[in-house]
């Protein structure tokens, strides 16, 4: 879930696959994954997906990794990149970045 606490609307863009700009995700055993789909408020894309994140109501976002082993224990890290959009026309470009995440079964 994403919530966008700010005043005003905002959009989103999550990337997947997109070759300047892609999420990516390293294993534990060092080999990178690059994203192969995301999906943000219902809508999905393999390169990027744009959603607009309405203030204070949170919207599903997921990303999908392929290729990973079944025997894979941890991700080491995750880097989801991202792009915000004010009504102003003003762009972010980010990474949000998450690590060492246990994986259970």
């Amino acid at each position: 879930m994403i919530t966008n606490k700010e005043h005003e609307d905002r959009y989103l863009v999550l990337y997947g696959g997109y070759w300047f700009f892609p999420s990516k995700m390293l294993g534990e055993s060092g080999i990178q994954y690059i994203a192969t789909e995301v999906n943000l408020a219902g809508d999905r894309g393999k390169e990027w997906v744009k959603g607009l994140l309405v203030s204070t109501v949170p919207a599903k976002a997921g990303i999908t990794f392929e290729g990973i082993s079944p025997q894979a224990s941890l991700i080491t890290s995750i880097e989801i990149a991202c792009q915000l959009k004010a009504h102003s026309g003003e762009k972010t470009r980010f990474t949000v970045r998450f690590q060492d995440i246990p994986l259970s079964r």
